[in-house]
């Protein structure tokens, strides 16, 4: 991968390594490459201007793979899935903002996962 321009996501200029799955074994990779960037909106356009590759999480760009404007490189080496927890005191009823809101979020990711 050395050879393709990586887009980088880091913190503080610290650049967060690609984590892939090759069979069971997990194996990292810190990207090089000029663009570094904590912004995952950035990498989304960055991607989608082409200046590079980069590791980003599906639902950021669904559409675009969808559509075939983007491709998804590896296939095999996909990261491990990432939960998504949703946190709010219990034993309080829940307003009807935040009842939308859940059923929002559960179903646009319902959706990316398709």
């Amino acid at each position: 991968m050395d050879r393709h321009a990586c887009i980088a996501f880091a913190k503080d200029r610290e650049r967060y390594p690609w984590s892939l799955k090759v069979k069971r074994e997990k194996v990292s990779y810190v990207p090089r490459g000029s663009l570094i960037t904590g912004d995952a909106e950035q990498i989304r356009a960055a991607v989608l201007c082409g200046l590079g590759i980069a590791q980003a999480p599906y639902w950021l760009v669904a559409d675009e793979i969808r559509s075939g404007e983007v491709q998804v490189l590896l296939p095999e080496l996909q990261p491990e899935r990432v939960p998504i927890h949703l946190v709010y005191p219990s034993g309080r009823r829940i307003p009807m903002r935040l009842r939308v809101f859940i059923d929002y979020l559960v179903s646009a990711f319902e959706r990316a996962e398709r």
